[in-house]
C-alpha cells in the first residue's frame, strides 16, 4: 500500500500494483473530468446551474429550450399556439445551442431582450427571429383572446371585487412591471 497525493490535492491509499500498471492514475476526480467533458456539449447546462461564470449562456439556454419545448412538446402548456399550429423551430437551431448562441450574440441579444418572430406565422430560424424588449413583443403578440374579451374582463373583476379598469392596470403592472418616470414621459409625449 502507497499513500499518494492527487494532483487536485487530495490523498488516498492504494496498492503499489494498481499504481505501476496505470490501474490508477488519480483519486478519481480524473475519471470525473473525463465523464463531464463527455457530457458537456457547449456548458450551457452547467452554466445555468451556476457552475460557469457565463450568464448570457444560462439565459440563452434557457431561451433555446424553451423555444424546443414550445415547438415539439405536446404537454408543454403553450404547445397548442406554437407546434400546435404548425410553428417550428429550423433543423439548424434544432439540435445545436451553440448555432443558436452564436446567432443570438451576433443579432443583437441583450440581457432584458426577448427572442420574437417577425411573422407570428412562421417559425424560429435566424431570417425569422429579432431581439426586441417586453413591451415591443407584447405589441406584436398575436392575440389569444375571442370576442367575448369584455364580457370576461368583467366577470372576473366582479369575482375580485374590483372594477374592471383596475383589473387591467393590476394586469399590465404584474406582466410588464412599475413603469419609469421615462415610461410616463413618453406615454404623455402620445
Amino acid at each position: 500500500m502507497v499513500k499518494c497525493r492527487c494532483d487536485c490535492g487530495s490523498e488516498r491509499t492504494i496498492t503499489a500494483n494498481n499504481l505501476l500498471n496505470g490501474n490508477s492514475a488519480s483519486c478519481g476526480c480524473l475519471q470525473r473530468d473525463i465523464a463531464s467533458a463527455a457530457n458537456t456539449l457547449h456548458g450551457a447546462t452547467v452554466a445555468r446551474r451556476g457552475k460557469v461564470d457565463d450568464p448570457d449562456s444560462a439565459r440563452l439556454y434557457t431561451i433555446w429550450q424553451g423555444i424546443k419545448d414550445r415547438c415539439n412538446r405536446k404537454t408543454h402548456p403553450a404547445w397548442p399556439r406554437y407546434g400546435g399550429r404548425g410553428i417550428s423551430i429550423c433543423a439548424e437551431w434544432r439540435n445545436d445551442f451553440s448555432a443558436f448562441k452564436a446567432w443570438a450574440l451576433k443579432h443583437g441579444y441583450a440581457v432584458g431582450l426577448e427572442c420574437d418572430r417577425v411573422d407570428p406565422d412562421a417559425g424560429y430560424c435566424p431570417e425569422n427571429c429579432r431581439w426586441i424588449t417586453k413591451r415591443k413583443n407584447i405589441e406584436h403578440m398575436r392575440r389569444a383572446w375571442g370576442d367575448d374579451l369584455d364580457q370576461r374582463l368583467i366577470a372576473e373583476a366582479k369575482r375580485r371585487g374590483i372594477g374592471p379598469y383596475e383589473l387591467i392596470s393590476q394586469a399590465v403592472r404584474t406582466f410588464l412591471g412599475e413603469p419609469s418616470d421615462a415610461d410616463d414621459r413618453a406615454a404623455m409625449e402620445l
